[in-house]
């Protein structure tokens, strides 16, 4: 009766995808916190679960298996779940923001979730790209 979605987490930097190796990612749903990820540091970019609840906010680690998938909530009770969001912030999150969630803050600082867009996500099919070889081709055009 339970289904959950892993998700990769990345973040954009301009125009490109990136993982993050420095701060927090925070699975909300229905604008309460359902967990909070510290992300490990040191160049990497794997994360563990913390020991924060909606509650009360604790960043020591809570489980000992680092991850680098969130399990997102697909079904609770035999029933499709709504209104999540996945967060990305530099800094953990403070009291004030936690209690004083809304939409634009959410929309502002993470991503709404779509569970059929995700479901849908592998069924994509794959992007072609151009193969070039232009180091070959500047060669080939530079000699005498």
């Amino acid at each position: 009766r339970e289904a959950f979605i892993p998700v990769v987490p990345s973040v954009q930097l301009g125009e490109r995808l990136g993982l993050p190796t420095k701060g927090y990612y925070y699975h909300l749903c229905n604008s309460r916190l359902v967990q909070e990820y510290k992300l490990l540091g040191q160049g990497k970019s794997a994360f563990y679960a913390t020991r924060s609840t909606h509650d009360q906010l604790n960043d020591e680690q809570g489980y000992n298996v680092y991850q680098s998938a969130i399990l997102v909530y697909w079904k609770l009770e035999g029933k499709d779940v709504e209104n999540q969001h996945l967060i990305y912030l530099e800094q953990q999150i403070t009291r004030e923001e936690l209690d004083n969630l809304n939409d634009d803050w959410l929309a502002q600082h993470g991503i709404k979730l779509d569970i059929n867009e995700l479901l849908a996500a592998p069924k994509q099919p794959v992007t072609e790209r151009q193969t070039t070889q232009p180091a070959e081709t500047e060669k080939a055009e530079s000699k005498p």
